[in-house]
């Protein structure tokens, strides 16, 4: 392929950060119901979240860079065996929207590798990186069920309680903390 081909499907695919965000606020918005189950479910997936990221940094780390080309493949078999976990311990079970449950834990638990691979880590920052997005995804996980939760108590008009009014309201969370820049 050409380099401008490369380029194209890298920041239409991996480079993407509004797919990755999606793929993760998807899986948030769906699985978080109810603030009581989604502090056991969230750890769950945070765990399998964290696990698959290291690990996927660890054969990274010592794949010849001309095997490169096997990261995807790699990346993906880590999702796939982070799916079987989930779905042993009780998760990603029935379907949303006529897919299965699993679909939607599939392009976090490959994206996330991804964008740690393209960053060049180190092994302390990899494990730093990889625990620090699975707590706040965890962080997202909960707070998200709790907002939900929140918007269905409330005393407003019943057209205000669905899915929208929820992502709206983490997007405008999300604006608040993008002034949060530590580097």
């Amino acid at each position: 392929m050409g380099d401008i081909l490369i380029e194209f499907l890298e920041s239409v695919l991996t480079r993407n950060v509004v797919i990755v965000s999606l793929l993760g606020v998807t899986l948030v918005t769906v699985e978080a119901r109810g603030i009581s189950r989604c502090i056991r479910s969230g750890l769950k997936y945070a765990l399998v979240i964290a696990l698959t990221s290291f690990f996927g940094w660890i054969v990274q780390s010592v794949l010849p860079a001309e095997l490169d080309f096997f990261l995807a493949w790699v990346f993906l078999i880590f999702a796939l065996i982070g799916i079987r976990i989930l779905t042993s311990w009780g998760e990603l079970r029935g379907e949303w929207l006529g897919l299965p449950r699993s679909m939607l834990v599939l392009g976090l638990l490959v994206g996330y590798p991804v964008l740690i691979w393209q960053q060049g880590l180190d092994f302390e920052s990899a494990i730093i990186v990889s625990a620090g997005g699975a707590i706040g995804f965890y962080l997202a996980f909960v707070g998200s069920a709790a907002l939900r939760e929140q918007i269905e108590l409330s005393e407003a008009h019943e057209i205000l309680k669905y899915t929208p009014v929820l992502l709206f309201s983490l997007g405008v969370l999300s604006l608040g903390l993008v002034g949060f820049r530590f580097l």
